[in-house]
């Protein structure tokens, strides 16, 4: 064999070699070493979720409070702002109500008194003339008519009494 073809059989071997090397290589790190190191990934990143979340309940406790405070401040902040308005807008919007309904409402007030008034005035006229008569029936005693009549009677005697001397001219000690 020639030098050339010795160099082309060398570097035959050689590529040969190297093939055979990665192959082996790329069949080692599939078959052993990527499932290892998948492993471990998978180990070292249900510890690491392990520490943030406990991490992260620390904090949230932690920050919980301020959190809390922060947010009712603003809130209360927001609360005295806003409400002033919010009275003055449902004042207004109350009273513009009222002003609508009002009216109205004394309207059907009046026609509903007005009606009731009509359809119970009769009954309450005759309830109370009844009771009335039956008032004056139960008091007025025959004696106290008599009495009454006689006063009515030398009251209106005097009177005409007085007036026929004064038309006559007679004075009251003539009498």
């Amino acid at each position: 064999m020639s030098t050339g073809q010795l160099l082309l059989f060398a570097a035959s071997i050689a590529c040969l070699s190297s093939v055979l090397t990665v192959a082996l290589v790329a069949l080692v790190v599939r078959i052993w070493i990527r499932p290892r190191f998948r492993a471990h990934i998978e180990s070292a990143s249900d510890t690491v979720a392990a520490k943030v979340r406990v991490a992260v309940a620390e904090a949230g406790e932690e920050l919980l409070p301020k959190f809390e405070a922060s947010v009712r401040a603003g809130f209360e902040q927001s609360a005295e702002q806003l409400l002033p308005r919010f009275r003055e807008e449902v004042k207004g919007g109350f009273s513009e109500a009222a002003d609508e309904v009002v009216p109205q409402l004394k309207q059907e007030v009046g026609d509903g008194v007005e009606a009731g008034v009509i359809r119970v005035l009769p009954q309450v006229r005759q309830e109370v003339t009844e009771g009335v008569k039956d008032g004056l029936i139960g008091v007025i005693d025959p004696e106290v008519v008599a009495r009454a009549g006689e006063n009515v009677a030398k009251a209106g005697s005097s009177v005409i009494e007085k007036g026929l001397n004064l038309f006559f001219g007679r004075k009251e000690e003539d009498s």
